[in-house]
């Protein structure tokens, strides 16, 4: 996507010219077909710039791109430049497009949390374990960090419920800096129904 939108008022005849010289028309897609770059999305230049041919395509029939939209396309093809294949989105909306149309690579990834998660270096009960001492104040994040064999922005997430917060039961943190350490009867209701789930 480019950064901002170019003004079509400046499409010169020649570079129109140049521009469908290089596109094949179909019943489906109208396909750009000079070599694409790695991306596969068509460029063309024009005054030393270069252009996505199919942000351009969308400029020649519609006219300018307001800022910080991307142009997608209907039919998932990258090299297509048919008006009536392209809309404006937002990045969110090009996602949510890519992800119906199955072509994420984790299209539905299924959840992995905690030990299930491929790069876990820690059990359940070691989380457990961490939050209870750090709330007990029985060492620092690096303390904590150093006894259970990883980095201290790692307790921290973990302390602050960011990380395995499947395990915190509606709890939201654990005596982060921050934030005050839950104390008396709501704590140890809090670990106790923590401790259930090992």
């Amino acid at each position: 996507m480019e950064k901002s939108a170019r003004d079509s008022s400046k499409l010169s005849t020649p570079l129109l010219d140049r521009f469908w010289s290089r596109v094949v028309k179909s019943d489906g897609c109208w396909m750009w077909m000079s070599p694409p770059p790695k991306n596969g999305y068509g460029r063309i230049s024009v005054n030393g710039r270069l252009w996505s041919v199919h942000r351009l395509s969308y400029q020649m029939h519609f006219g300018d791109i307001p800022a910080g939209l991307f142009v997608c396309h209907h039919c998932d093809n990258r090299r297509c430049v048919r008006p009536d294949h392209l809309f404006l989105g937002t990045s969110l909306d090009n996602v949510r497009d890519m992800i119906a149309k199955g072509r994420s690579r984790h299209p539905n990834p299924p959840p992995h949390p905690g030990e299930l998660h491929g790069q876990a270096r820690l059990t359940a009960s070691q989380v457990i374990e961490m939050r209870r001492a750090y709330a007990a104040g029985e060492g620092s994040y690096a303390q904590m960090a150093a006894r259970f064999g990883v980095h201290p922005q790692t307790v921290a997430s973990i302390i602050q419920g960011k990380r395995w917060r499947h395990l915190l039961d509606g709890a939201s943190s654990f005596g982060a800096p921050s934030v005050s350490v839950a104390t008396g009867s709501a704590f140890a209701s809090t670990l106790s129904d923590l401790a259930s789930l090992r």
